[in-house]
């Protein structure tokens, strides 16, 4: 990745940083010949692309509850994001579990698996 940034928190990300990225292009429905776009991509920092996932989804905006969706599906997908997001934060390799407490019911499990798929 040369010269890219956290579109969130504008922090620097190197060759060797690890992000999420996310691919935003144009495509023509309904009409020929199909037109395609090239595709950009914005990055996200592992602990941005995880403060976002977990936090609400944007009230306005269809692109950005579609990007909302988009990090929240990888971010739940696999828990190495969250770990690395952790690492990153807090300097230890060996996070604790995830939870979300609610109220007296005590602690619940957040999910990991919702039907993300690896990309090959």
């Amino acid at each position: 990745m040369e010269n890219q940034f956290c579109i969130h928190c504008r922090r620097p990300l190197g060759d060797e940083d690890q992000a999420i990225k996310l691919f935003i292009f144009a495509q023509s429905f309904g009409m020929r010949p199909r037109l395609k776009s090239g595709a950009e991509a914005v990055c996200f920092c592992p602990p941005c692309a995880v403060s976002l996932a977990f936090g609400p989804e944007p009230t306005e905006g269809a692109l950005y509850q579609a990007a909302h969706r988009r990090l929240r599906e990888l971010v739940g997908w696999n828990q190495d994001v969250t770990r690395d997001a952790w690492v990153k934060l807090h300097g230890v390799l060996n996070p604790p579990t995830p939870m979300l407490t609610s109220g007296d019911r005590g602690a619940v499990v957040l999910p990991y698996g919702n039907g993300a798929r690896a990309a090959s």
